[in-house]
């Protein structure tokens, strides 16, 4: 199945290297350590998402190599009104440097949650404050 994805996206005109696959955060997600070993050596890019909810364990994160660390949105949309929320996302940003992972924002509504989502470390944020989702996507990069 990954060599047909390989062919595929390679056929298409595209690079391993610039596609980002998404994890869900979960119970089995962890069973799973090699076969996202064998997508990191093929160059594809990986994130957790919707970490920080039920699943999450800082040890065995460091065994998936992911790039990017996706937090739930649960933790982030209440962050103006609950300050222990910014303080996990906070303690996940500084874990997350530790181990290079990059880490991004999910559900950046409005321009409070942005504010106080760039006091915490964040390296990236999405969500309606940032940009509405489209039908179509943008793939003006490919050849950048």
């Amino acid at each position: 199945h990954l060599n047909y994805l390989c062919k595929t996206i390679e056929k298409n005109g595209f690079k391993t290297s610039s596609i980002v696959l998404e994890i869900l955060e979960d119970e089995d997600m962890y069973e799973f350590i090699d076969t996202i070993a064998n997508l990191k050596t093929k160059g594809f890019k990986l994130a957790i998402d919707d970490f920080g909810t039920g699943y999450s364990n800082f040890q065995k994160l460091q065994q998936l190599n992911v790039d990017y660390i996706k937090i739930d949105g649960s933790l982030v949309k209440n962050v103006v009104n609950n300050p222990k929320d910014l303080t996990i996302i906070k303690s996940i940003c500084n874990y997350a440097g530790a181990i290079g992972v990059k880490t991004i924002a999910e559900f950046v509504a409005d321009k409070n949650i942005y504010e106080l989502i760039k006091t915490s470390g964040i390296d990236y944020a999405q969500g309606y404050y940032i940009g509405q989702p489209k039908p179509t996507i943008d793939v003006s990069f490919q050849n950048k």
